[in-house]
């Protein structure tokens, strides 16, 4: 890595302008009273310390030459993505305030310099998106009780009082008749389609103890492999409705019983039967072949749509488990409340419901969060929840016998550790919420939580303070941003990832140097339309700040550099693809800088974007034709119809002949005799007419006329321009 030539310290902001964000960071940094007291330990050696996101502390050096040029840097930050950090940029920035940038302690142009001079000024900034997220948050706490949860809510709770209302309750249906009724018609289904769970695969033992305790009688299904549900069950085995009959009974029957051990057994074995099932349809990528009318109603068999309705009936026996489990924290003593518990942990670390469907295995360890809050029962959830999170630590991956298992492993781990959150807020464990968020501190969906946290409590400057951390130590920022886009917590409301959760802070902090920043984050890595409007964001929130139009211009003018050097990488990223066709441009385009170009009238920017598109939009065509009129008119004429321009001199956009330009695209082809290639034509004429006026389309258009005199459709299609 090439570091940057050394400047004087008044001018230390130039070694950041490749990283403007880290010296927006440094500012900050320093305004928050973060640098320690600066010692001179030689002639031309400072120190200082700097104190970072929580208890981090880092020693920063700093070596001048006597004219006060900045000679080395040297922190002990693990920082190495860029050649200065933002611990650097601050000492900086301190020792300039101390010192000065010029020998004597003076600015450049002799005044003292005394503090920085692009402080936030006391105003209000605008609210886009902090009030959304905010009442979001307020939402989420009332359903968690009082605290943002990932997986727990009132509406458990609800739903559990719901799931038994009216309904009276059931004798239990017995474990092996109901092994009996579950897998009979399930053992049916398979048959009709010749398929089979797997019995093994690459080393993993799928059998299961819930089922092998009974012998053969469950899989088997009696002598004819259907049981007592399969006989009884009406219809074509090989419909999938059929099949799922004989769990839906057992699952009902459990869920109303209050033999809560009992109960849970058998719903732990209809999440077994359901997981066995699912398995058998593993390798059925396509529709089967021959299996037209019987199966398929005429349009053929299609394991996947059984595959997603089998998929979909586990998901809600797993939530129906979750509600469950909430009777039993209210109803049943401590004893039976923790055996009812151990048979659904039992079915979640089963081999083909924990490597299989790893998601409804965190979901059945999410039950025991019905204990959380209860004195007595509170055990049984800590025990169940924290031996998941060490049986499922990085230390036992060794023992996985396929590779293939560790994407399994990452999704449990994962949804674990946020189980654990739920149960240490649940249950007032607030050295529980601090260690798992220590010992976690680069997990996402944590530091999302921890982030949240200090937003509900109305702390933004250390919830930025801890994601601009989190994002510097980030190699590339824009893709710790996609960690966080898609997520449960905050669904929809994060578009920009975490820098979404910086401009709620900024914005809640009033920081327009901070949020100023954000939005040109946003402007430089846009892709999507509805980022647009940050470029007229960020121009209101500098008005705001005293910032005149000539000012706007000029950080226009550097903001565009940084949205086309991204551009670049872009399509650097896309090689062998071809950027001017629908799919290719999707990969670069940029909806903010072309809002940007356009606002600002950056009419070179407007000539080199719109030379990689195949037809421009209009407006950036308009601001190309202010500095590059000719180019402008090209880019209409080559989007003419062939034949339209016959190749002669059609008076240029300079206006008379003098301002002629010869239009030899398409010379010497005629013009196609339909409708759509005339109004293609008079498409064309008017954008012509929009950017360079009404009597120069009219000379256009009559000279396109004028070649073509007898064809009266193309002279009514362009009479409005005659």
């Amino acid at each position: 890595m090439s570091l940057p030539p050394k400047p004087l310290l008044d001018e230390c902001e130039t070694m950041f302008d490749d990283v403007p964000q880290i010296l927006e960071r440094a500012w900050n940094y320093w305004d928050d009273g973060r640098v320690g007291d600066l010692e001179q330990v030689t002639a031309s050696l400072y120190h200082a310390q700097v104190r970072g996101s929580g208890d981090a502390v880092y020693d920063v050096d700093v070596r001048l030459d006597d004219s006060h040029h900045v000679l080395s840097t040297a922190c002990t930050c693990p920082y190495q993505a860029t050649p200065y950090c933002k611990h650097v940029g601050a000492v900086l920035l301190a020792l300039r305030d101390q010192l000065g940038g010029s020998a004597d302690g003076r600015r450049v142009d002799g005044s003292r310099r005394t503090r920085r001079e692009d402080d936030d000024p006391p105003v209000s900034v605008p609210k886009y998106v902090s009030d959304a997220i905010l009442d979001r948050i307020r939402e989420q706490e009332l359903e968690g009780d009082g605290d943002v949860l990932f997986f727990w809510s009132h509406g458990l709770r609800d739903h559990a009082r719901h799931m038994r209302r009216g309904k009276p309750v059931s004798t239990l249906v017995g474990r092996d008749e109901a092994i009996d009724i579950m897998l009979g018609p399930i053992r049916a289904y398979e048959l009709a389609h010749d398929i089979s769970a797997h019995s093994s695969d690459e080393g993993v033992d799928w059998t299961d103890a819930f089922f092998n305790d009974g012998g053969d009688a469950g899989r088997a299904g009696g002598n004819d492999g259907v049981g007592k549900a399969g006989r009884r069950t009406a219809g074509d085995p090989g419909n999938v409705e059929n099949a799922l009959a004989g769990v839906r009974f057992v699952a009902d029957n459990a869920l109303c019983s209050d033999d809560y051990v009992a109960a849970c057994r058998n719903l732990a074995m209809c999440v077994e039967a359901l997981a066995l099932f699912l398995n058998a349809f593993s390798g059925l990528d396509e529709p089967a072949d021959g299996y037209d009318d019987d199966f398929g109603g005429g349009d053929g068999y299609d394991p996947l749509d059984d595959f997603g309705m089998v998929s979909d009936e586990n998901d809600l026996l797993v939530g129906k488990i979750r509600c469950y489990m909430e009777l039993v924290a209210q109803h049943a003593d401590s004893q039976t409340a923790g055996k009812a518990l151990s048979m659904i942990g039992k079915a979640a670390y089963s081999p083909v419901v924990r490597f299989f469907d790893p998601t409804n295995c965190s979901m059945l360890i999410a039950s025991a969060l019905a204990f959380a809050d209860s004195p007595d029962k509170s055990m049984w959830a800590y025990d169940m929840i924290e031996t998941a999170m060490e049986r499922f630590a990085e230390d036992h991956d060794r023992d996985l016998p396929h590779q293939s298992l560790f994407v399994s492993r990452e999704v449990l781990r994962r949804y674990t550790r946020m189980v654990a959150y739920d149960l240490y807020r649940r249950a007032g464990d607030a050295a529980g919420c601090e260690r798992l968020w220590r010992d976690h501190a680069d997990s996402p969906a944590l530091l999302l939580m921890h982030a949240v946290t200090l937003m509900q409590r109305r702390r933004f400057r250390e919830a930025y303070d801890l994601v601009d951390d989190h994002l510097q130590r980030s190699v590339h920022a824009d893709d710790a941003d996609q960690e966080i886009v898609t997520n449960g917590l905050l669904y929809g409301l994060l578009p920009h990832g975490w820098h979404s959760v910086l401009e709620v802070c900024a914005e809640q902090m009033d920081s327009v140097s901070r949020l100023a920043g954000v939005y040109r984050h946003i402007i430089v890595h846009a892709s999507d339309r509805a980022d647009k409007p940050y470029v007229t964001r960020l121009r209101r929130l500098l008005k705001i700040a005293g910032v005149d139009a000539d000012q706007w211009r000029d950080q226009a003018v550097s903001l565009a550099h940084r949205c086309a050097g991204d551009i670049a990488k872009r399509i650097n990223g896309r090689r062998g693809v071809d950027l001017t066709e629908d799919a290719g441009r999707g990969a670069w385009r940029n909806p903010a800088y072309e809002s940007l170009i356009v606002s600002a009238q950056l009419t070179d920017d407007a000539l080199a974007y719109c030379m990689m598109l195949s037809y421009p939009p209009l407006d950036l065509l308009r601001t190309m034709a202010i500095g590059h009129p000719d180019r402008a008119e090209q880019v209409i004429f080559d989007a003419m119809p062939a034949g339209a321009l016959d190749g002669g001199t059609v008076g240029g956009a300079g206006g008379g002949a003098a301002g002629g330009r010869r239009h030899g695209t398409h010379g010497g082809r005629t013009l196609a005799a339909s409708r759509s290639t005339y109004r293609q034509v008079a498409k064309q004429l008017r954008r012509y007419g929009t950017i360079f006026g009404e009597e120069r389309m009219i000379e256009v258009a009559r000279g396109i006329v004028s070649r073509y005199p007898n064809r009266k459709a193309l002279r009514d299609e362009l009479a409005f321009a005659l």
